[in-house]
């Protein structure tokens, strides 16, 4: 009967250790997305030196929801205040219907 009050009593403090341990939080940081209007030519829109950054940020691009030429996107920029389409997708791309 002792080692089974014993076994009850180790179980009961590991759980309760268990209990009230934070959790480490692994979110990664909030990096603002930016507004970047396209300056380049049809078929380079995925040269981020296209690309300047509108200033100051609008709530939506200068440009159509559908069209056929590249506007504006809004993205995560890297650090050198461009299109970081190495570790990020464009939330939002806006057209234009020509291109100049």
């Amino acid at each position: 009967m002792k080692k089974y009050v014993f076994a009850m009593i180790a179980i009961v403090c590991a759980l309760s250790l268990f209990a009230f341990t934070n959790q480490a939080n692994h979110k990664k940081p909030v990096v603002d997305e930016k507004w970047f209007l396209f300056n380049g030519l049809p078929g380079e829109e995925n040269d981020e030196t296209k690309y300047s950054v509108i200033t100051p940020q609008p709530s939506s691009a200068p440009c159509l929801q559908s069209a056929i030429y590249m506007c504006a996107i809004k993205i995560e920029p890297n650090g050198s205040n461009q299109p970081d389409f190495l570790n990020h997708t464009a939330s939002v791309k806006r057209y234009k219907q020509t291109p100049q």
